[in-house]
């Protein structure tokens, strides 16, 4: 009988060793993989855009040129050409509009995406920690209050305010892209079941990830410590 209590008390220490262990794999595990998903989706919405560059360029330079030639033609007074390049004009601002509007059409896209994505990620950390919470709740009672630490914004700029302009990233897209969550994790031992050992304490965690250019490559920036 007198090892009874020892017996409680070593495998109360193992099932909390390993409750601890299955919690922060658990969550890191998800939140890095989840965050890697976020920042590839992102990744493909800007090079959707960036492949939209050299067509806004084309459109661009043909502007200028026929801007040229009109003006030419203006002080030439060439009546039929001034017609001719007024319409041609015409017919590239049309398309500096089409293309304007798929252009936020994407961005617009990849914001709410971001949005959505940011939501789902936030839901199955916190499923997460519930249903662990759940497996382990005859030795332990806890609460974890998850918060974001980055939210992650479209790192693009326009060089211009004009129609269907050219876009790059930003020069600090790095920290502009990380995705970061952080999460304080409250436990203690269930009082009505442990009688050998009283513990009380908590934990702090933190992920995510950001993503960095190099030519034509991107490589996933992880971070799995604290910010």
């Amino acid at each position: 009988m007198m090892f009874l209590p020892l017996m409680a008390l070593l495998l109360f220490s193992f099932s909390f060793s390993a409750y601890l262990i299955q919690f922060k794999t658990k969550m890191r595990s998800s939140c890095i993989q989840e965050s890697i998903s976020f920042q590839k989706k992102l990744i493909q919405n800007e090079e959707s855009l960036f492949k939209l560059n050299p067509l806004a360029l084309i459109l661009r330079q043909q502007l200028i040129l026929k801007e040229a030639l009109l003006l030419a033609a203006l002080a030439a007074e060439n009546i039929p050409l001034i017609a001719k390049l007024k319409i041609e004009i015409s017919e590239i601002r049309r398309q500096q509009k089409n293309l304007d509007q798929l252009q936020k059409k994407i961005i617009q896209k990849a914001q709410l995406q971001m949005q959505t994505q940011r939501l789902a990620i936030e839901f199955q950390l916190n499923q997460i920690s519930q249903n662990t919470n759940l497996i382990w709740k005859y030795y332990i009672q806890s609460f974890t209050s998850i918060k974001i630490l980055k939210r992650s914004h479209l790192s693009i700029q326009a060089d211009s305010s004009d129609l269907a302009p050219v876009y790059d990233l930003t020069d600090d897209y790095i920290e502009q892209q990380k995705l970061a969550y952080s999460w304080q994790h409250f436990y203690e031992t269930a009082r009505s079941n442990q009688q050998f050992i009283k513990e009380k304490n908590e934990i702090e965690m933190s992920c995510g990830a950001s993503a960095k250019k190099q030519g034509a490559r991107w490589n996933i920036l992880i971070n799995a410590d604290k910010f």
